[in-house]
């Protein structure tokens, strides 16, 4: 898993795995590059709005949106909308927390599923006596 991660954060493109800015750091790298220039700022904002309205319209990314709800509310908000005209680095860093906590969600239902499955793989080996010896 490091490894994964380590090339994750080496990635050129922010959105590549799927979250904008999966570190604090790369937020501050990101969004500090994008605050540079507030139409870099703004067409960022328009086209992450695009995107998001273009998944919605087709249900086959129903799932997938939902994995992203607290970033697709967070761009959506119109008050955040705002927020990155008056104060670009606290958009950002609310963008960031979002995405956090859709990943921390996201972490939460692998640790489920994988419980789920370790149970389901007990059933044979409980029914034939496998796992405490092998015949």
């Amino acid at each position: 898993r490091s490894d994964r991660k380590r090339s994750d954060r080496d990635h050129p493109f922010p959105s590549a795995h799927g979250d904008h800015f999966s570190s604090g750091g790369d937020t501050n790298k990101w969004g500090s590059k994008l605050c540079g220039n507030n139409s870099l700022a703004q067409a960022f904002l328009s086209k992450s709005q695009a995107v998001f309205a273009q998944l919605n319209s087709n249900g086959s990314f129903a799932q997938f949106l939902q994995q992203k709800a607290q970033e697709v509310a967070y761009i959506q908000n119109s008050a955040n909308v705002a927020l990155l005209s008056s104060n670009c680095t606290q958009y950002f860093n609310g963008l960031a927390a979002a995405q956090n906590a859709d990943m921390q969600k996201e972490r939460q239902q692998r640790v489920y599923e994988n419980i789920g499955a370790s149970l389901l793989q007990q059933i044979i080996p409980a029914i034939f006596g496998y796992g405490s010896q092998h015949h």
